[in-house]
């Protein structure tokens, strides 16, 4: 696991999270349970081509699972939600997981959120797996969960850094200071060294390699990587001949080469090299080598989360305003919503709906026809009943 960036928001995504959020609470109003889409969002990349939210945390994570560092592709695997989106498993995956009392509240209200989302396979995100871990430390609070039928959250809903979280999250944490890949066979030659991830002391680094179960599969497939691409002539012409000048420059070229993100097990190459070259006494000044992954970029919390409303929407009550947001891609449900509320002016429901003023104008004409609006004076409303 190495660090990466999921870069800027794509901001379709922003515009699903208003809706899908403002239905999610309309929803837990009435008791019923929260439908989890609109997450993987079509966006458009920077050249016009059309694509999803998934297929862009793909490519900023060097198409390959945030968690493991495989290399399989995105057809059919998941979009992975760090805290889970219906509910959060707070237990310690390394006991037994049976019986581990599961929070059902949280983190419905971040399933649409840029910074819960990551991209991974299948296996790290399987029940078996990471899943609905997601543990804290002792004695840390856990976010609160919003007040349904709000239409203006607070920030602190979405500002996930005030958890203590017990997972490495690749996007802020950098992996590498917690989980360290070692031979298991040190005194055998290194053509026959078996790999596996080992906890570098760090309690969160043993929760992670735990919970994502990497020390099941994941060590053939590293010991094969580090034998086939590491351990391989280069590297061993470099031990031989080490006061060559040309066995610097190989050094260089080559663990350049094998530590780019876009390699699969970077994090389990890096640390290969590292233990090969003390192994071996190689100079770290003159075989220095340099840790993979990017810098953690800072979390886009808070008002960023939630667009806010159109001035003339913004004044009516939150109910109001999460149903038409619910329902903002069906201009007459919207305007059904907004005209037994006030008398309005066409502009002012367009402003309020986001909508055009000639669909306003149509819609409206539609209404009227059906009985369902009236034109008064004052503006547009819904039809006064007939006196008794």
């Amino acid at each position: 696991m190495i660090r990466v960036e999921r870069g800027a928001e794509p901001p379709e995504l922003r515009l699903s999270r208003k809706r899908h959020l403002a239905r999610a609470m309309l929803s837990l109003a009435v008791g019923e349970k929260v439908t989890f889409e609109g997450y993987d969002a079509e966006v458009e990349d920077v050249a016009d081509a059309r694509h999803t939210v998934k297929k862009r945390l793909f490519r900023r994570q060097h198409q390959k699972c945030a968690y493991c560092e495989r290399s399989g592709g995105d057809r059919g695997q998941p979009v992975e939600h760090m805290r889970p989106k219906g509910g959060a498993d707070r237990g310690d995956p390394r006991t037994d997981k049976r019986g581990v009392k599961v929070d059902a509240q949280h983190y419905w209200w971040l399933a649409w959120s840029w910074d819960n989302l990551v991209f991974a396979c299948t296996s790290c995100n399987a029940s078996g797996a990471k899943g609905t871990w997601f543990p804290l430390a002792p004695g840390s609070a856990s976010l609160k969960s919003p007040d349904v039928l709000r239409a203006d959250l607070d920030d602190a809903a979405f500002d996930t850094t005030r958890e203590a979280a017990m997972l490495l999250d690749p996007t802020r944490d950098n992996p590498l200071d917690h989980i360290v890949w070692l031979p298991t066979n040190p005194a055998e030659v290194p053509e026959k060294f078996l790999w596996e991830p080992r906890d570098k002391g760090s309690v969160r680094g043993a929760i992670t390699i735990q919970a994502l179960g990497l020390r099941h599969t994941l060590p053939d497939q590293v010991t094969e990587h580090i034998r086939s691409n590491i351990w391989v002539a280069w590297l061993r012409d470099v031990v031989a001949h080490p006061e060559k000048p040309r066995a610097r420059e190989r050094w260089a070229e080559m663990s350049r080469e094998k530590l780019l993100p876009s390699q699969p097990f970077t994090a389990a190459s890096y640390d290969a090299l590292c233990w090969l070259r003390k192994h071996f006494a190689l100079p770290p000044g003159d075989f220095p080598l340099q840790p993979p992954g990017t810098a953690a970029p800072t979390a886009s919390i808070g008002g960023a989360q939630i667009e806010g409303d159109p001035l003339m929407l913004a004044a009516m009550p939150d109910v109001v305003r999460l149903k038409v947001r619910a329902e903002r891609h069906d201009a007459r449900a919207v305007i059904e919503l907004l005209l037994p509320h006030r008398s309005w002016q066409e502009l002012e429901l367009a402003n309020a709906a986001g909508l055009a003023v000639g669909t306003v104008k149509s819609v409206l004409r539609a209404l009227k026809n059906s009985g369902k609006a009236a034109k008064t004076a004052s503006g547009w409303t819904t039809p006064s009943p007939p006196s008794p």
